[in-house]
């Protein structure tokens, strides 16, 4: 469904657009973390050591680009038009109709590796 924008007569201003939440499958942000540590007791010390790594990915399509279902205007200043912009959209007389041919994806990544070690002496 597009979205619609009535300009003059009783309704003017009036709209309403889906945008472009709901992203569906394009917006997601699976994350992995593994960790896993060893304690060592020698003596008087309390060795432990380990490490932490994370991956993590965000896709997404950006917030404020173009309508990819569209986007219609009915405007009671066009020629031919009723004068009321409720009657434009129930005749099918639109003032002008947008849609983006296409919307970029982002995909960010990062992962990060922390080793780690500690000596407790008691």
């Amino acid at each position: 469904m597009p979205g619609i924008q009535l300009n003059g007569g009783i309704f003017d201003g009036l709209g309403e657009d889906a945008g472009w939440v709901p992203q569906g499958p394009v917006n997601s942000n699976p994350n992995y973390t593994y960790r896993d540590n060893v304690s060592k007791i020698i003596g008087k010390h309390n060795l432990v050591f380990g490490g932490y790594f994370v991956a993590s990915q965000k896709n997404e399509l950006p917030q404020f680009t173009p309508s990819i279902n569209g986007f219609i205007n009915f405007n009671t200043g066009l020629s031919g038009s009723t004068g009321n912009a409720f009657a434009d959209m129930l005749t099918g007389n639109i003032d002008n109709f947008q849609q983006a041919s296409g919307q970029p994806k982002y995909y960010l990544r990062y992962k990060i590796f922390e080793p780690y070690f500690q000596d407790d002496c008691m």
